[in-house]
């Protein structure tokens, strides 16, 4: 019943955004009753938390799933990269999204998603740990994460506006993962090198 909520309010605000997802709606697209919807989650800020921790939770297994689907000599920083852009890229990232554009500007959001960049934070770092330890070890490797994150979400956002009609998203992004390459090895070799 949870999950059906929450899939529902996901496909809400990848349908029709923040303004449209309305608890009638969620409701109706979960085909369960009010009562149903207010026992799980007796708020919309507590349904919004709750959407948020399940989105995260659905990234890091659909990483996790896609990564661990690759042969070991594969599971490289490019291939991670890849992964980690078919997720910011698709449908449920624009929930994301839209959970963070309307944090912005409604109090209930901003207090309901506050925390959120801190899981996602905390999510990234701990995959990059298991599959990169040295570039988890060195010195700027947790700022050289975070800015990933941050680049590809906001190539994302820029994506979700204008669909990359020009390419120019996916020029940065290739641009990115050979920086990447480069930047590795010397990672790999000198944890301690600036």
């Amino acid at each position: 019943m949870q999950a059906r909520i929450l899939e529902a309010t996901v496909d809400c605000l990848v349908d029709v955004g923040w303004a449209g997802t309305t608890l009638p709606e969620v409701i109706t697209r979960a085909g369960v009753a009010r009562g149903a919807q207010v026992h799980h989650f007796p708020t919309k800020a507590a349904l919004i938390t709750a959407v948020g921790d399940h989105l995260l939770e659905r990234h890091r297994q659909e990483f996790r799933a896609a990564f661990e689907a690759l042969p070991p000599a594969a599971r490289t920083l490019e291939a991670a990269l890849d992964v980690l852009w078919s997720i910011v890229r698709g449908p449920t990232w624009t929930a994301v999204m839209e959970l963070g554009l309307a944090s912005r500007t409604d109090p209930s959001v901003a207090a309901s998603f506050s925390g959120f960049t801190e899981k996602v934070d905390t999510a990234v770092l701990e995959i990059v740990s298991e599959y990169f330890p040295a570039l988890a070890r060195h010195p700027y490797g947790t700022t050289a994460v975070r800015g990933a994150v941050a680049l590809l979400s906001g190539l994302a956002l820029q994506a979700s506006i204008d669909g990359d009609r020009l390419g120019r998203h996916a020029e940065v992004f290739a641009a990115f993962k050979q920086l990447c390459q480069v930047l590795l090895p010397v990672i790999a070799v000198s944890p301690t090198s600036s």
